[in-house]
């Protein structure tokens, strides 16, 4: 499917509408890339929503099928870009870091960001 940029100022709407804002944590370094102990907070709007995939798992000539949740943030590019996967979120007091930054249009409009949770 071709995703044009008219399609940008709807998914705009809906953030606008049903976003929140998400506050992303990043360890921040001098400028030689040493950490100097200052947190760094990035601040996103997007909309949360949880993504289904299914899991095969193979063992010897049996497979089983599971599913599982995947925690994701819908936002737009130019927000998604400022972050990188070693930023953290705390969210309904659950704690994630992120596990991909997916550009789903491939033309850098509209990005979703997936989640894996901290133990």
């Amino acid at each position: 499917m071709i995703f044009s940029a008219f399609q940008v100022p709807k998914v705009q709407r809906a953030i606008n509408t049903y976003g929140i804002s998400f506050d992303f944590e990043r360890d921040g370094v001098n400028e030689f890339g040493e950490p100097n102990g200052v947190t760094e907070i990035i601040n996103i709007k997007g909309i949360y929503h949880e993504d289904f995939s299914y899991i095969t798992k193979t063992i010897a000539e049996n497979a089983t099928t599971e599913g599982k949740y995947q925690p994701m943030i819908l936002t737009l590019w130019q927000d998604a870009k400022k972050l990188n996967t070693s930023d953290r979120l705390t969210f309904n007091g659950a704690k994630y870091t992120i596990g991909n930054i997916k550009d789903i249009t491939e033309s850098k409009l509209i990005a979703a960001i997936s989640l894996e949770g901290v133990v």
